[in-house]
């Protein structure tokens, strides 16, 4: 109604005769976006937030409605997060350790939305500060503050993790991509490996034959300084040469 009581709900949630301007539950979303809508005369999305009730992440939609240019009261839509929540926990190309974020400012601190694949029970429950000495969180409070970007930080758990962030205005959530950089980079490492092995094999390689090479020509030219020396002690009858059909 225009007052803000419940006259029916689908919904064991919302129960029939509640208040949401004057009631316990005037500070929940669903009386900020059902004021919005009245007062603006269009349709209004709020945020997601732990249900007072049920406990559950979920956001509304409201559109007055209006009587010979007056306002009647309000239809609202309930909204689950399972939506976002499928489209969190699908981990394609994540990896192991990889996983999507959704994350809101609420007064400073920065709070998870929806589960984590490390912390299934992290939505609304889970938040960082503000600030963090060792940078912790830093891509998911960017997130949060509005902010779109890339790069490498540190996660909630501390792990260095390869990110990237941008802000959803539809959902006026922040959402985070990232992966633990031991998982992203591990191709990188294993070619560096593989790298070294082939300098380490090419190099004995280019060793072995260099020597080779070096030996064509410094064994003849060692036997025809013995062969001048011989005939220098007065062995004239010693043979001076060798059987190399080349410069030498």
């Amino acid at each position: 109604s225009a007052a803000g009581e419940v006259l029916f709900s689908v919904s064991r949630s919302n129960a029939v005769g509640s208040n949401y301007v004057h009631g316990p539950y005037r500070q929940s979303e669903l009386a900020k976006v059902f004021v919005r809508a009245t007062t603006l005369l269009a349709t209004e999305i709020s945020h997601f937030e732990d249900h007072p009730v049920t406990h559950e992440p979920a956001a509304f939609v409201a559109a007055p409605v209006l009587r010979q240019g007056t306002v009647a009261g309000a239809v609202a839509l309930e909204m689950s997060s399972r939506e976002l929540q499928g489209l969190v926990q699908d981990y394609a190309g994540l990896g192991q350790t990889g996983e999507l974020a959704l994350v809101r400012n609420v007064r400073g601190r920065t709070v998870f939305v929806t589960p984590l694949r490390h912390d299934p029970q992290a939505a609304f429950r889970r938040q960082l500060p503000q600030e963090s000495r060792d940078g912790r969180g830093g891509p998911l409070r960017a997130a949060a503050r509005g902010e779109q970007g890339h790069g490498l930080g540190l996660d909630y758990r501390g792990e260095p993790v390869l990110a990237a962030w941008r802000y959803l205005p539809y959902f006026d959530c922040g959402m985070v991509a990232k992966i633990d950089t031991a998982e992203a980079f591990a191709p990188v490492y294993r070619l560096r490996r593989l790298f070294g092995s082939v300098a380490l094999f090419s190099g004995a390689a280019i060793i072995v034959v260099a020597l080779a090479l070096a030996a064509t020509i410094s064994r003849p030219i060692r036997l025809l300084h013995a062969g001048t020396e011989a005939v220098g002690r007065g062995d004239l009858g010693h043979h001076v040469g060798t059987d190399a059909a080349d410069e030498v």
